[in-house]
């Protein structure tokens, strides 16, 4: 790290000399949090929630770095207790074995981490290099970066360039959307019809894996039905909006979920007379209703199940 985030000052009243800027943060994730405990953690308007910390008593930038594993919080703060007193509302609705807090340098090491992939759920995935430099872009907008952070972040997203072309970490079963394939095809081979619900950057890795897989009997359903086609016509794949979700869930072998929504878009009677069907829910907040799995001819999985998936990939 540069000396920019090491050393930056604020000015202090004059007699009292140069004030240090001390960098706090706090880490929700997927290795000490259940599902439901990060949905709890996660803002509905990020941008907005930069914009609160940033507000605080003592605050001079902010940053949050919100993803399906994690929600992470960090300010630059006159003080450790002014950025500790700034997150408290973040972690004091969260159990103390969720919650993980970090000091100035722990907190530049952790964003190393994560930008490289170290931290994630499935080792060395992809996706969290760019939902890195989305958290950047969000706090420079909101102008929340300074002379801390904005180093930090930079240096992070470097790092995880470098993590990618210089070593093999991302090689192998590298993001979710591979590991519900991998699951799925373990479990219940994809020789039948295969529903992917959701158009977005966690689906587009779901569907190029299932193409490496073969899989020829594709649909990807969406919100946005021209999103969903933007996304299977490369593959030759069906497409659609969900109006008719509970007949296509209905046709299908394996469903996999992965949605914008915060709700739930496939709930218990939409799989009631589906027949054998595999479900991964990769959602979060979850796309598929908790009380699916009590359907006798539903085998549902949710994010947690994934973290034995990749297990290979870690041990390479």
């Amino acid at each position: 790290m540069s000396r920019g985030a090491d050393v930056a000052v604020r000015s202090a009243p004059d007699g009292e000399g140069p004030r240090p800027l001390v960098l706090v943060g706090v880490r929700i994730t997927h290795d000490r949090a259940e599902i439901a405990e990060l949905e709890l953690a996660s803002h509905d308007d990020v941008d907005a929630r930069v914009r609160t910390l940033l507000e605080r008593d003592g605050v001079s930038e902010a940053t949050v770095v919100q993803t399906c594993n994690r929600v992470e919080e960090y300010v630059v703060a006159e003080s450790a207790p002014a950025g500790r007193a700034a997150l408290s509302d973040f972690t004091e609705r969260l159990s103390e074995t969720a919650v993980v807090e970090m000091d100035h340098g722990e907190s530049l090491r952790h964003l190393l981490r994560v930008a490289a992939g170290l931290e994630s759920q499935v080792l060395g995935e992809d996706q969290i290099l760019g939902q890195v430099r989305r958290s950047y872009v969000t706090s420079k907008e909101a102008g929340a970066l300074g002379p801390v952070l904005e180093d930090a972040l930079l240096k992070a997203i470097h790092v995880g360039e470098r993590a990618r072309s210089e070593t093999a970490i991302n090689e192998g079963i590298v993001s979710l959307g591979s590991a519900a394939v991998d699951l799925a095809d373990r479990e219940r081979d994809l020789d039948g019809r295969v529903v992917v619900v959701g158009a977005g950057d966690v689906a587009g890795t779901v569907v190029a894996a299932l193409g490496e897989r073969d899989a020829t009997d594709l649909c990807i359903l969406n919100r946005s039905a021209e999103r969903a086609r933007a996304l299977a016509e490369p593959v030759g794949a069906e497409w659609g909006d969900l109006d008719g979700l509970a007949d296509h869930l209905r046709a299908a072998d394996v469903v996999i979920a992965s949605t914008g929504s915060a709700a739930p878009v496939i709930g218990r009677a939409s799989l009631a007379d589906a027949g054998e069907t595999f479900v991964v829910d990769l959602g979060q907040p979850r796309d598929v209703a908790p009380d699916v799995r009590e359907l006798p001819r539903v085998t549902a999985y949710a994010l947690d199940a994934l973290r034995a998936v990749p297990r290979r990939t870690h041990e390479e």
